[in-house]
C-alpha cells in the first residue's frame, strides 16, 4: 500500500483542485477532466470524459484554439496564459485562462491544462479604462487652466504697459496721471492676487484651502474689468463708458480666493470687442462698443444666478 500512496495523493489533490484540470489529445478528445472543471461547465461528475473539445469550447474560441492554442502547443510545447471562453450547459460563457504543457510520450500525445477562471476580468478591464478616463480628464482639466491663468496673466499687464505708454507720452495731466497710477497699482495687486491663486490651487491638491466667505460686490469687479482695458481702447480712438447700477446684485464669495476668472473674462470680452470695431472701417466710436459695454455691465443689476453665469 506505500508505494501506491503518492499515486493516489496525486490523483485525490488533480479531482480536488481549485483549478479546472484538462487533458485532451490531439484529435480534441478529452481525456480526463477534475471535479472543479465539472462544476464549472455544470455538468455531472465524469461526464467529459471522451467528449470532444470543441462541445465545451465557444464559437470564437473553437477558432482561436485550432488556429493559435494548439499549434503553439505542437510547436513549443508549452503555451501560458492564453484566454479562452468556455461554454456552460446552460449556455453561458465562462472566460477561464489557460495554461498548457504538452507530454510526447508514447504513441498518443497528450496536451495537460489548467484553467482559472477570469470573472473579474471585464471588471478590471473597465476600472482600467476609466483609470484612463480620468487621467486624460485631468490633463485636459490642467491644460484648460494653464490657458485661463496665462490670459488672467496678460490682462493686467496689459493695463500696466498701456497707462505707463501714456504717462511717458506726457500727455495726461495731473487728474489722468492719478487715475494712471491708481490703475498701475490696482493691476499689480491684480497680478500678486493671481500668484496666490496658483498658491491656493497647490493648497486645495493637498487639501489645505481655507475659504474666507463675504459678499461681494460685482459692480466692482465689472468696473475693474472696463478700467484694465480702457487704455487699449483709448489707444484705438474707442471711447469706453460703463453704466453701473448702484443697487446691482451682491454675490457670495471668497475676496482671498479667485481662481474662477470674473474681471479677467469681462475684460476679454470688452477687448474682443474694441478688436472687432477697431478692424471695421465702418464702426462708429460709441454705438457697436457702447452696446457690448452696456449688455455685460447692466446684467451686474440681474438676478445673482444671472450674475454667476457673467463669472463663468
Amino acid at each position: 500500500m506505500v508505494p501506491d500512496e503518492p499515486l493516489s495523493l496525486e490523483r485525490e489533490a488533480a479531482a480536488h483542485a481549485p483549478c479546472g484540470l484538462l487533458t485532451f489529445s490531439d484529435d480534441g478528445t478529452i481525456r480526463y477532466a477534475n471535479d472543479c472543471l465539472h462544476r464549472w461547465l455544470e455538468k455531472a461528475p465524469g461526464s467529459l470524459l471522451d467528449t470532444r473539445l470543441d462541445a465545451v469550447l465557444s464559437p470564437a474560441s473553437r477558432v482561436f484554439h485550432s488556429t493559435h492554442f494548439f499549434p503553439l502547443l505542437k510547436l513549443h510545447g508549452v503555451a501560458d496564459e492564453i484566454y479562452l471562453t468556455l461554454r456552460t450547459a446552460s449556455g453561458t460563457d465562462l472566460p477561464v485562462l489557460v495554461n498548457g504543457v504538452r507530454e510526447t510520450r508514447g504513441d498518443s500525445p497528450l496536451n495537460h491544462c489548467g484553467l482559472v477562471t477570469m470573472h473579474r476580468r471585464k471588471e478590471f478591464e473597465a476600472a482600467l479604462v476609466e483609470a484612463r478616463r480620468a487621467a486624460e480628464a485631468a490633463t485636459t482639466a490642467k491644460d484648460e487652466f494653464l490657458a485661463v491663468v496665462s490670459h488672467e496673466l496678460r490682462a493686467p499687464l496689459s493695463a500696466i504697459s498701456g497707462w505707463i505708454h501714456l504717462a511717458r507720452s506726457g500727455k495726461l495731466d495731473a487728474t489722468m496721471m492719478h487715475r494712471a497710477l491708481e490703475t498701475i497699482e490696482r493691476n499689480a495687486r491684480a497680478q500678486a492676487q493671481l500668484i496666490d491663486d496658483l498658491l491656493d490651487v497647490s493648497r486645495i491638491i493637498s487639501g489645505k484651502l481655507r475659504l474666507d466667505v463675504q459678499t461681494l460686490d460685482l459692480a466692482e469687479v465689472i468696473h475693474a474689468a472696463v478700467e484694465s482695458v480702457r487704455t487699449a481702447a483709448k489707444a484705438k480712438e474707442i471711447d469706453l463708458q460703463d453704466s453701473l447700477d448702484p443697487a446691482a446684485s451682491r454675490i457670495s464669495g471668497s475676496p482671498t480666493v479667485s481662481i474662477l476668472p470674473s474681471a479677467g473674462t469681462a475684460a476679454g470680452v470688452l477687448s474682443a470687442a474694441a478688436r472687432r470695431i477697431a478692424s471695421s472701417t465702418t464702426a462708429s466710436s460709441s454705438d457697436p462698443i457702447s452696446r457690448t459695454s452696456s449688455a455685460l455691465l447692466l446684467a451686474a443689476s440681474r438676478p445673482a444666478a444671472t450674475s454667476s453665469s457673467i463669472l463663468s
